[in-house]
């Protein structure tokens, strides 16, 4: 990874922390994989996917898309004008389908992670299948 590359992804992770530890707390939807990755789309902005036990009530979306929800700069996670932190959430059941059809969003982490673009900011032991099929 280039140095400025380095740089901006120390000081993304350090942003997206207190995110993560948030989400950490919550006791009904157990966070077991959470990832910073720059997909092809809106490469300027902070995209975080969350593997989320529980999240939807395990449901699989009929759109055949993640969830996904998009901010702007806030006091714990500051951005550059016109930056926004997109958070992509799905669960374990919708992610073993996505990847077994082929969603865009599964696509989108694979490719962000053949290419060197995907960084586990936290990952629970029952998140080791997903990582493996998501390099797959």
């Amino acid at each position: 990874m280039p140095v400025e590359a380095q740089a901006a992804f120390r000081v993304r992770k350090r942003k997206l922390a207190s995110l993560v530890r948030e989400h950490l707390a919550l006791k009904d939807e157990p966070l077991l994989l959470a990832a910073y990755y720059v997909p092809r789309r809106k490469p300027k902005d902070i995209f975080v996917f969350e593997l989320i036990e529980n999240f939807g009530d395990n449901t699989v979306s009929p759109a055949r898309e993640f969830f996904e929800v998009t901010f702007s700069s806030s006091k714990d996670i500051p951005l550059e004008p016109g930056q926004q932190v997109h958070l992509v959430m799905t669960n374990p059941e919708e992610m073993e389908v996505a990847l077994q059809e082929g969603w865009k969003n599964a696509q989108e982490l694979k490719e962000a992670k053949r290419k060197g673009k995907f960084w586990v900011l936290h990952q629970d032991a029952r998140a080791f299948d997903v990582l493996g099929k998501i390099a797959a």
